[in-house]
């Protein structure tokens, strides 16, 4: 049995020497490591014992497994209940080279590896067949004395976050090795008190749980709210209903639109509102450009009511439509240009002036890309990101694009501004037609994007 200290223990006496845990039938740890720091991290109150982590446990050492065994990995961990769940049962003669790492139940595993992850949990039930842990884990197995739970608690504190940052080495796998976790410092309570703490943190913890809901409840509730509002605002059966209702939002813009979600759907409304034709005063002298007119045949029904002087035309019709490719990547050459390369992960502004990559102008003659005048309208047709989002941008200069895109070369560059806009205030309609695979990928159709109905405002309202 090993032992902290006799378990009627309940403040004021240092810790028993090594050679004292020895004679108790303790196993000792054979090390006796220099803290990191000489001085603790914070002052303790008087009935506690600074001390380190390699003297409050240890470990079960290693072994090679011989037999079928239950193996804990860090993927077994869940971060957030610090439980072991569903880990695998694998043969002897299958097992990682890091399956070493002996564990019983009671024990404490800590992923050394990328610890900022909080890999952390107690060993709380008797696997069958017998478990072995990852040689990622560093691994404690408390002394009687010692509420495992505690511990648990003081390895997600900040103080030892704090401690691990301070020594974990490594940029793409950050680690600390099992020195540096033992030699950690380590407040100890008197056992009682360790216990009065686990409860009334697990009690707080419940208090916050409890807050974050009902704050998540609120944030819900007041999306609600604010969807509804614009609805009803978007539904508005003519112009005065709409100044009436945008009225009514505007005196309580600072209550209603406080978060992110609730802008961004303010946005949306605003832009849907602009190809609606409800934003700006209507002038029936107004007309369309001669190039638009010329389009009059090709009229789509609109699907919403528009101002009669508007026209409403698919959205292949407004210009030529371009696609993109990738030029080979063993040929060097093609990659070496000026030539901005766009690709939907460049798309995180309405202007294209530059991309990540960029092909020469043999690219443009030995493989499927194309390039793309200024001032056309960019957009992705492939990808996840249309699971939640429509890029669409408007080009700054001549680019490429790689197959997820299409362009578009404008018949009438002088509506450019206003489609941009238009598609932006579309994108419900674009995402409802978004097509997925059987493996997740998101793909939106030529025909759904082609047929697309924009509504188009007459000159000068498109510029606006």
């Amino acid at each position: 049995m090993r032992h902290w200290s006799p378990t009627t223990w309940t403040s004021g006496p240092p810790p028993p020497s090594a050679a004292a845990r020895d004679a108790a039938g303790a196993i000792s740890r054979a090390r006796k490591l220099a803290p990191r720091s000489a001085i603790p991290p914070f002052d303790v109150p008087a009935t506690w014992q600074r001390v380190q982590l390699t003297d409050i446990g240890h470990d079960w050492g290693q072994k090679e497994p011989d037999d079928d065994f239950t193996y804990i990995d860090v993927g077994s961990i869940d971060q957030v209940s610090g439980t072991i769940r569903s880990p695998g049962v694998v043969v002897a003669k299958e097992a990682p080279s890091r399956a070493r790492k002996v564990v019983r139940p009671g024990t404490l595993i800590y992923s050394t590896v990328r610890p900022y992850l909080l890999n952390i949990a107690i060993v709380d039930q008797r696997f069958d067949p017998t478990p072995i842990a990852s040689t990622a884990f560093a691994i404690i197995h408390p002394f009687d004395g010692i509420e495992a739970s505690f511990l648990y608690r003081y390895l997600r504190s900040p103080a030892f976050i704090r401690y691990v940052e301070g020594c974990q080495t490594g940029i793409a796998y950050p680690a600390i090795n099992d020195r540096q976790f033992f030699s950690a410092w380590f407040p100890l309570p008197p056992l009682i008190e360790q216990r009065r703490i686990v409860a009334k943190v697990d009690e707080l913890m419940a208090l916050c749980d409890a807050l974050e809901r009902e704050s998540a409840d609120a944030r819900a509730s007041h999306q609600t709210l604010v969807e509804t509002l614009l609805a009803t605002l978007v539904a508005c059966p003519d112009d005065a209903a709409v100044a009436d209702e945008w009225a009514r939002l505007e005196s309580c813009f600072n209550i209603l639109f406080t978060t992110e979600a609730s802008v961004d759907a303010l946005k949306a409304t605003v832009l849907e509102l602009a190809v609606r034709g409800r934003l700006v005063a209507q002038d029936a002298s107004e007309s369309h450009s001669p190039i638009v007119a010329k389009l009059a045949n090709k009229q789509v029904e609109p699907t919403h009511n528009i101002p009669t002087n508007w026209m409403c035309l698919p959205l292949s019709a407004l210009g030529k439509q371009l696609g993109g490719g990738t030029p080979s990547k063993s040929q060097p050459d093609l990659w070496r240009g000026p030539i901005p390369w766009v690709s939907p992960k460049d798309m995180k502004q309405d202007r294209i002036a530059d991309a990540q990559m960029h092909v020469s102008e043999a690219a443009l003659i030995s493989s499927p890309v194309k390039l793309v005048p200024s001032n056309s309208l960019l957009f992705v047709v492939r990808g996840m990101i249309l699971a939640h989002s429509f890029p669409v941008a408007l080009t700054s200069t001549p680019v490429t694009i790689n197959q997820d895109m299409k362009a578009i070369v404008f018949h009438d560059p002088s509506v450019s501004e206003y489609l941009l806009r238009a598609l932006k205030g579309m994108k419900r309609s674009v995402l409802r037609a978004v097509e997925r695979s059987s493996h997740g990928t998101c793909r939106l159709d030529a025909d759904a994007y082609g047929s697309l109905a924009v509504p188009l405002p007459p000159q000068p309202n498109s510029a606006a």
